[in-house]
């Protein structure tokens, strides 16, 4: 109540009333992750808050200068908010907006991270005979921090990881025509190699048809030979 004293007068009270608006309480957001260069980010998730007027105006903002200027989000007004294609890490928050009151999250990180370089085998395919071990695989170096899975196929769709996870690889000796590639993580990143094939030929087995064979001093003799593996054409060599 308020009076006023004037001339000795004492004016009738009067009052006013005063609202109060609790405190938003409840506004936080998840959560920091890292994605790969050119990827969408993950959506946030923002909790439903409490306090206020029990009415609520949502605005996202972001920054890419470590926090230091923000900048709204244009759409950026729901509950949740979804990132789409972060280029570069970026701080998200939350300002929520009740009556005369407000409310500003937590900060979300989304790390960027490089896109993997270098990924490829620079050995090209090549071939071997049955019983010969083939050449090393050249590994392109992808960087630090990196991991290598080595896979085979026998038909060039379906691998299996061979245990190896050098940055090159040696390949045993083969039995049969076997496809290689290498898998490069440096996580969330991950990449695949171009696919190298070794081809294995069957050792090549001539058979003469006949054994032995009786001419005349001067005289010539036709020696049949049959091959029976290996991939033609042949190159046949006469031992006397």
């Amino acid at each position: 109540y308020v009076t006023q004293m004037a001339d000795g007068c004492e004016s009738e009270p009067d009052s006013i009333t005063v609202n109060v608006t609790p405190f938003i309480t409840g506004n936080s957001i998840t959560a920091d992750h890292s994605i790969c260069e050119g990827s969408d980010g993950d959506e946030l998730n923002g909790s439903t808050p409490s306090g206020g007027t029990g009415t609520y105006a949502y605005q996202w903002q972001s920054s890419t200068d470590a926090g230091a200027t923000w900048t709204d989000i244009t759409l950026g007004t729901g509950t949740d908010h979804i990132p789409g294609n972060v280029p570069v890490t970026t701080r998200f928050r939350r300002v929520v907006t009740s009556g005369l009151c407000s409310s500003t999250s937590n900060e979300v990180i989304i790390t960027v991270v490089p896109a993997l370089t270098n990924v490829d085998i620079n050995t090209a395919s090549f071939s071997v005979c049955e019983n010969i071990q083939p050449s090393p695989l050249d590994g392109q170096n992808s960087g630090t921090g990196v991991t290598y899975t080595w896979q085979s196929s026998p038909d060039g769709t379906n691998w299996t990881n061979i245990g190896v996870t050098s940055e090159d690889y040696q390949p045993p000796v083969l039995s049969a025509t076997t496809h290689f590639r290498r898998i490069v993580e440096n996580a969330p990143c991950t990449d695949t190699s171009n696919v190298v094939t070794v081809t294995v030929n069957p050792k090549a087995n001539g058979n003469i048809s006949t054994t032995t064979s009786s001419i005349c001093e001067n005289e010539s003799a036709d020696i049949t030979f049959t091959p029976t593996a290996g991939t033609g054409p042949y190159s046949i060599t006469y031992t006397i």
